[in-house]
């Protein structure tokens, strides 16, 4: 016997245990995964035994991903009050809507998420005065909604950094600190908060965006934690979103890519998966993990080379370049 031979035979045995628990792991991993995309919703428990009679609050409704929670809400028979910050086009959507769903209630209340003091006493009042309980709150409100969603750090002024700061995760943590009070009253009841892949890889040239979003995330799972602490009966959820058609995005898709209504609707097939962060749709989970495998430089390549892509960004590093040599020559 040579010395490879009695290599293997020696560590035959390890190597085996070593491939059988790797399979092990690997397919518990996967069954754990089909199993989250598969197992029914619990969304219903929050009806409390009588669809139609509970309501539903979705902030940031008028349009995109929050227009999208709306109809999946309605037709789920949720009463639904949409939050937004333009009167008329709010109004206007609302009353299509109730034209499209008339056995249920739908109201409008408004609050300027972007402002440093929004009125969420307003919100508060309005949903004090809904004719049923509020026992779902959809902290969907968000984006970058102040011209070029891409543009260079050190090209925003202060006041948008602000702006963007109190849309995305100012407004959503004091309207959640407001209602919780209702919330814990009514239990059980549900709150999802809206997060987004930028949070978790950093997307370059939406800086202050990708880090409202990753603040979003770690929010919800410790709101989580706080509600398991104290026994109560109030599911927090972090909703991971990768691309959406959408609003604010009319770029062309793949096949990772999924409408707005479709990234609602699948959020709210998540409701009870028993995780504190889902993905709302497989096929982005499955993206995710592919590009959380990869080392560092590999996503950064990945994520430059997709800016580079879109419509709305595709010169927004050379823009970058010029203006940085601006900078030196002015510094």
């Amino acid at each position: 016997m040579d010395a490879a031979e009695r290599l293997l035979t020696t560590y035959r045995a390890p190597l085996a245990y070593i491939g059988l628990g790797t399979t092990a792991i690997i397919s518990c991993k996967l069954a754990t995964f089909a199993w989250r995309y598969l197992k029914p919703s619990s969304l219903a428990r929050y009806h409390h035994g009588k669809p139609g009679s509970t309501w539903a609050l979705v902030t940031g409704a008028s349009d995109g991903i929050g227009l999208g929670f709306v109809e999946a809400l309605l037709q789920r028979h949720f009463n639904v009050l949409m939050h937004g910050r333009n009167k008329e086009k709010l109004e206007r959507i609302a009353s299509e809507l109730r034209s499209k769903y008339p056995k249920l209630q739908i109201q409008t209340v408004l609050a300027d998420a972007c402002a440093t003091q929004p009125d969420i006493p307003g919100v508060v009042d309005a949903v004090k005065a809904l004719p049923g309980k509020l026992t779902v709150l959809i902290n969907n409100v968000g984006g970058t909604p102040f011209g070029s969603s891409f543009q260079w750090f050190a090209s925003y002024d202060s006041d948008t950094i602000d702006k963007l700061i109190n849309l995305n995760a100012r407004f959503p943590t004091q309207l959640t600190r407001a209602l919780l009070p209702i919330l814990h009253n009514t239990t059980p009841a549900l709150i999802l908060n809206i997060g987004s892949v930028v949070g978790e890889l950093g997307a370059p040239f939406l800086s202050a965006y990708s880090a409202s979003k990753s603040y979003n995330l770690r929010f919800s799972k410790s709101l989580r934690g706080e509600a398991a602490a104290i026994g109560a009966d109030l599911e927090i959820l972090g909703i991971m979103v990768a691309n959406v058609l959408s609003g604010g995005n009319k770029e062309k898709g793949s096949f990772f890519t999924c409408t707005s209504f479709e990234c609602a609707s699948g959020s709210l097939d998540r409701v009870g998966c028993g995780e504190g962060i889902a993905w709302c749709w497989w096929r982005q989970a499955v993206q995710f993990a592919i590009v959380n495998s990869l080392p560092l430089w590999m996503q950064e390549w990945l994520l430059v080379s997709t800016l580079k892509k879109r419509g709305d960004s595709h010169d927004v590093i050379e823009k970058a370049k010029f203006a940085l040599e601006d900078m030196k020559k002015t510094a």
